[in-house]
């Protein structure tokens, strides 16, 4: 079998909805395969031979199927889904000969020629979504050419999660609809009239989520002293499905938790809960629990002021020095605004490189820029009432999972009929090219000797405001000089470049936390970006309930100034805009409408 490389908020815990914007968004070890067929072999007694109409083969780890005749064929299994569950069925198929303007397809629900679902793809680069009922098509996503690579394999997925059926090309979704139910078990693969297929493999798989996985974000490593009385404990559970329950321990005395601390993006919940601390060792424990079992988090001990010792507990030596872990004042309680459904937010945070590009030093990371994008999600939901499926959140990005969410953020605004608004933060480095000036936005996997290979910002402005969206904000936690927070890009080049300027167009307002050859730096005491922490400050005084010009005012004001103070530095934010939008912006509000 050919070896084929796969790439790849509130919603409380009483109010839990699956969004599967991402094919990641179920883990390999969520599936459990009713069928599989890599086509080693014929043990799976597929169609094969020539009977005048259908020619099929299997050989060297492929399954060659050839239609004979100027109509489809379909060959098929009858595999025994539990359609009332979750499930997934997938295929490979590779585009040889033959007429390539028309559907080579993965099947399912097949009653008949006259009756069945097809995801399907053409030899000239182009994929749609169709069925038929009693002889009658139907069109559920006219041909589309992004994602299909001709004279290679492409993957096609139909994914059924709870009431919703989730269609995906090469591991990227094209749509999503009401699941409408299955009326037979055979399962197929749809070779065009006159045309030559091969199919790599074929799967079919039941969906059964795991246990939940609880991961520390706050404290990160399992011992760490605070200064204050008071600790932000922030963790993240990966399930599946809906937490039930969760409950957390302080030396194995309850802490008092509710719904508010507990928001829901895909399939993580973010947790955070500030605790009084008692004097002395703190040893903290969370538990969680959804339908397929219980979770405890590994113990961490949060030591204030003299140590004491707690019974049974015992905290492996740390050779490295514990960082102060002061508590932000825009991490604590954020207010709730209204949910407004025609909201999106695109949030990346960058803040590794150095795992991605060896030849970097640890001092061309980004501090806090996790933290930073952390917290903007939180006041998305929050502030901005931006729904949990309307939040697409990215750490660490490639550039490929970079193109792929702007692609899809924009893609769905485009359905709205001008009436989305955007919201897109990117905490990580910009860098201009050395050659043309032009800025561009950094992912961790790209090199600025490729620099080409990141995301333009001019690209990134013409898609968001090509959309047709009714507003766009744009918020960059980046510089582009090749500065960074603690050193920057500009340390394995020993450069320095004033970028191009790129002007905002459309219905698009920027705020930029530095300008020209400045560097956007970190507020250490808050473990956040300066700009970030300013932003996120004013919209939590104010509910959101201020004007663009108001929170541009803010911001300059209070980053200019607080960055002298602090980092013996200028930086000096800016606010860009159309001419188009000279008069109107400034009166633009966050807070959603009542």
């Amino acid at each position: 079998m050919k070896k084929i490389i796969f790439s790849g908020l509130i919603m409380t815990i009483c109010s839990y909805c699956h969004s599967q914007a991402l094919y990641t968004d179920i883990a390999p070890s969520d599936r459990r395969d009713i069928f599989f067929d890599n086509f080693d072999d014929n043990s799976s007694n597929w169609y094969s031979g020539d009977n005048g109409k259908t020619r099929a083969t299997i050989r060297s780890g492929y399954y060659n199927v050839e239609s004979l005749v100027d109509q489809p064929r379909v060959v098929y299994k009858d595999i025994s889904l539990n359609t009332s569950g979750d499930w997934e069925i997938e295929t490979s198929i590779q585009y040889v000969s033959g007429q390539d303007n028309n559907m080579n397809a993965l099947e399912w629900s097949w009653v008949d020629g006259d009756n069945n679902y097809s995801l399907g793809m053409s030899g000239n680069g182009y994929y749609v979504i169709k069925k038929i009922e009693n002889g009658k098509w139907t069109v559920i996503l006219d041909w589309k050419k992004e994602l299909i690579r001709q004279d290679e394999y492409n993957k096609l997925t139909v994914r059924k999660v709870e009431n919703t059926y989730y269609f995906f090309v090469n591991e990227n979704l094209v749509h999503q609809m009401p699941y409408e139910p299955v009326r037979c078990n055979k399962l197929g693969i749809q070779v065009n009239d006159k045309s030559s297929i091969k199919v790599d493999f074929f799967r079919a798989s039941q969906i059964l989520y795991q246990s939940p996985i609880i991961t520390w974000i706050d404290p990160s490593s399992n011992s760490v002293n605070s200064s204050s009385d008071e600790y932000l404990l922030k963790a993240k559970i990966t399930s599946g499905t809906e937490v039930s329950e969760f409950t957390l321990l302080n030396n194995n005395f309850p802490v008092k938790v509710s719904k508010d601390d507990l928001v829901k993006i895909g399939k993580e919940y973010f947790f955070q809960k500030k605790v009084l601390l008692s004097q002395g060792g703190n040893r903290i424990v969370l538990n969680t629990s959804n339908s397929q079992g219980s979770a405890t988090s590994n113990p961490v001990m949060v030591t204030f002021g003299n140590e004491t010792k707690v019974a049974q507990v015992q905290i492996p030596k740390k050779e490295e020095v514990i960082i102060n872990s002061e508590i932000s004042d825009i991490d604590g309680v954020i207010p709730q605004n209204p949910i407004n459904s025609k909201r999106f937010a695109l949030i990346i945070g960058n803040e590794d490189y150095t795992s991605y590009q060896s030849n970097l030093s640890s001092e061309a990371n980004v501090a806090y820029a996790i933290n930073d994008a952390t917290s903007f999600k939180l006041y998305a939901q929050k502030i901005l009432g931006v729904e949990d499926r309307n939040i697409f959140f990215l750490t660490n990005a490639t550039a490929g999972a970079m193109n792929q969410k702007i692609e899809l953020i924009t893609r769905i605004a485009s359905k709205l009929n001008g009436s989305a608004e955007l919201f897109f933060y990117y905490a990580g480095h910009g860098f201009p090219d050395e050659n043309t000036k032009i800025p561009y936005l950094i992912p961790v996997d790209v090199s600025i000797l490729n620099i080409n290979q990141g995301i333009k910002l001019s690209d990134l402005y013409q898609k968001l405001n090509g959309c047709g969206a009714k507003r766009v904000s744009v918020f960059l936690d980046a510089c582009f000089s090749g500065g960074g927070r603690e050193g920057g890009l500009i340390n394995s080049r020993g450069v320095k470049v004033k970028p191009k300027e790129e002007d905002a167009i459309g219905n698009l307002v920027v705020f930029a936390a530095s300008s020209g050859e400045q560097t956007s730096l970190p507020y250490k005491e808050k473990r956040h970006g300066m700009f970030t922490y300013f932003l996120l400050k004013k919209l939590k005084e104010s509910k959101g309930d201020l004007s663009y010009a108001e929170l541009a005012k803010y911001i300059q004001e209070n980053v200019s100034i607080e960055s002298l103070r602090t980092n013996y530095q200028e930086q000096d934010p800016q606010i860009k805009t159309s001419s188009t939008l000279q008069g109107t912006w400034e009166k633009w509000r966050f807070a959603p409408d009542k």
